[in-house]
């Protein structure tokens, strides 16, 4: 940088402050009283600009009454600090920060009268190194007189201004010939030279030739036609959509009813693109690569669908970030075993404890396979520790960020991941109570279905959670009109007597109407409300279509007005709670129940679910119902099982009987 030198600003200053202490001196000489001349000198150093208290004007008053004809004390006295800031004018002040005009060499160029130096740094001052000099330099003259420096450095504060000032344009001269003197081209490669061969140590020329055939190539795409880029973009997009093909085809083949479904599509490529963000700012700022946490697409996607949905959807996030780092298949190929880990962490045990357990599979895959590929690649300890301990966060931030993505999708959502489902399966839910306190016999049968539809989906592997939480609302609908439903009535009188069967099937099929739309009201999610809208399907109310009949004297009984207004069960799920549903409520029928006689009716039961249609859009195979009809009569002989006779029961079985009898009169 190239400064030129003010002498006459150091001229000004050396005058204004020789010509206030002309003016001190005439008043310090004249026939005043002390106090009329202290006034005067404050009003002096006011119109200076300079700040001194009244203890430190008698500074002035003092020198001049020790005299005692001799040349005057306070001549010397300015002479003093006069050399002191011609020492600092002379080194010169900046109009500058240093830190704005550093350079390689720390210095700059000084021009005087028509002259040129150059001057470290160093050897300059800004006005905060001035003054600070000045504070030092006093302090060294008078070391036995404090009022002496602090009345010199305020005379001196207001004088010091910068005298070496910027020249910019000269500069900005200067740079642009050192630029064009510098050699654009470092060295010459021909058509088809050999760069570097096979096994030859790489060195820093060959990195250098490496770049500069890289920004070639660039700045000759750039000079081509607009096609290229397009192609280029498209490769982009090709490779992207190539590395979600594994995934997109499992989804379309597989898992239709995902396929068809927007919101969970958004959840899955949400979250991957969230991982492909991050990926990019871990490069932008030169992080550790395993720092990347991959395994929060498997783990998210695994916790609203299943572990093989959660694999693919793993591979493609493992796939596209590979090349998304260069191609960089090794990182690949972590990311996927790590995924499959942390999948397979979350079956070992329930709820809330995946995520922990994910956390401590993915800590000890990320352990082995760091440490492993650095050995294989001889990769310095440093290096091996910095990836180790991107990858030890990595497999806290991933199971943290599912949890918070979780919890995001939930709220903002139509879906219901496994943490939801916990919410809805405590029976201490405002739903459930209310269901409990209106409807005690319905939600008593809920939770026996329950129980029963959990034991089968674990049989078959289906989702048993959701299958419990769809059981303990399948039927709320009936808390509205209660006493219609045989399960309430507590052994009472049945409404229905009294009515006309049209009449009587009108409130039955509308607990599945009623108890949808009070379900969606109180934000429960579309894969709980599905319970409610298809454990009848369409079936018939046999009971009150056959007395319809009978009725109707030769009229005719439309069958579909006796039918339920929901649709067949579309997913294993729904399909075993209607089976749990009709099984328990035709066992409990049964009197003096056997495993032969519980066996028959629920096999009964299926084979005429299956004879009506009920169960035609159902996945569920034979083999399927077949282990659900054994697990049923297995629970269902376990709630029924005989009791112990004790002694005097049946006496009192026989008095609590007459009592309930005579109204409760003994």
């Amino acid at each position: 940088p190239v400064f030129n030198r003010i002498d006459s600003i150091q001229v000004a200053q050396s005058r204004q402050l020789k010509d206030l202490e002309e003016e001190i001196q005439r008043i310090l000489t004249s026939a005043e009283p002390d106090s009329v001349k202290r006034g005067e000198i404050s009003l002096l150093l006011n119109q200076h600009q300079i700040a001194l208290s009244e203890d430190y004007l008698n500074f002035f008053l003092q020198a001049a009454h020790s005299r005692r004809g001799k040349k005057h004390p306070l001549q010397g006295y300015f002479a003093q600090i006069n050399r002191v800031l011609q020492e600092v004018y002379s080194a010169g002040i900046l109009n500058v920060n240093k830190d704005a005009i550093r350079n390689a060499k720390n210095s700059i160029s000084l021009r005087v009268d028509g002259k040129e130096e150059t001057k470290p740094l160093t050897q300059v001052f800004e006005i905060g190194e001035a003054k600070q000099y000045l504070i030092t330099r006093l302090r060294s003259l008078y070391r036995n007189s404090q009022d002496s420096v602090k009345v010199a450095y305020a005379l001196l504060d207001v004088h010091l201004k910068p005298n070496l000032y910027f020249d910019e344009e000269e500069t900005s001269r200067r740079i642009q010939e050192a630029v064009a003197k510098i050699p654009r081209v470092k060295g010459t490669i021909l058509a088809g030279e050999r760069i570097i061969d096979s096994h030859q140590r790489v060195t820093r020329e060959h990195v250098e030739i490496l770049r500069s055939l890289a920004k070639e190539l660039r700045a000759r795409r750039s000079k081509t036609s607009v096609f290229l880029d397009v192609l280029l973009w498209f490769g982009k997009i090709l490779l992207i959509v190539l590395t979600q093909v594994p995934l997109l085809l499992f989804i379309y083949f597989h898992r239709r009813k995902v396929w068809e479904d927007r919101i969970m599509l958004l959840v899955i490529f949400g979250t991957t693109l969230f991982v492909v963000l991050f990926a990019y700012g871990v490069g932008h700022y030169h992080l550790p690569k395993y720092l990347i946490p991959v395994a929060l697409v498997p783990i998210v996607v695994t916790s609203y669908l299943d572990t093989r949905t959660g694999f693919f959807a793993a591979l493609g996030a493992s796939l596209l970030l590979g090349a998304q780092l260069g191609f960089d298949y090794e990182f690949a190929l972590m990311g996927l075993v790590t995924s499959a880990m942390a999948i397979l962490a979350l079956g070992f045990s329930r709820y809330r404890k995946k995520l922990a357990n994910a956390t401590l599979f993915l800590w000890g895959t990320y352990t082995v396979g760091v440490w492993t590929l650095g050995l294989l690649r001889f990769q310095s300890l440093h290096e091996i520790l910095v990836q180790w301990g991107g990858s030890v966060a990595a497999g806290v931030l991933a199971p943290m960020m599912a949890y918070g993505f979780i919890l995001i999708f939930d709220s903002a959502f139509d879906v219901a991941s496994e943490f939801k489902l916990i919410e809805l399966s405590d029976l201490n839910h405002p739903l459930l109570k209310m269901f409990a306190m209106r409807a005690p016999g319905s939600y008593h049968h809920s939770l026996q279905v329950s129980t029963l539809a959990e034991a089968a989906a674990e049989a078959i592997g289906a989702n048993a959670l959701l299958v419990r939480v769809g059981a303990y609302y399948h039927d709320i609908g009936k808390m509205f009109m209660p006493e219609y439903f045989v399960e309430n009535q507590r052994g009472g009188k049945n409404p229905h007597d009294k009515l006309a069967p049209r009449i009587s099937a009108l409130i039955l099929l509308n607990h599945v109407r009623k108890g949808y739309e009070f379900a969606r009201e109180n934000g429960l999610p579309t894969v709980v409300c599905n319970f409610i809208i298809e454990h009848h399907g369409g079936s018939l109310m046999k009971y009150f279509y056959e007395k319809a009949k009978e009725q109707a004297k030769g009229e005719e009984v439309l069958e579909s007005d006796f039918r339920y207004p929901g649709r067949r069960p579309q997913s294993k799920e729904t399909g075993i709670l209607m089976l749990a549903d009709s099984v328990e409520a035709m066992v409990r029928s049964i009197k003096e129940p056997t495993i032969g006689k519980i066996r028959n009716a629920v096999r009964n039961m299926v084979e005429e679910k299956i004879h009506d249609g009920d169960l035609d859009d159902c996945p569920l195979t034979m083999k399927d119902l077949r282990i659900i009809v054994e697990t049923f009569s297995h629970v269902l002989m376990g709630m029924h099982h005989e009791r112990i006779e004790y002694p005097g029961q049946k006496e009192l079985e026989k008095k609590t009987a007459a009592l309930l009898t005579s109204g409760g009169n003994p």
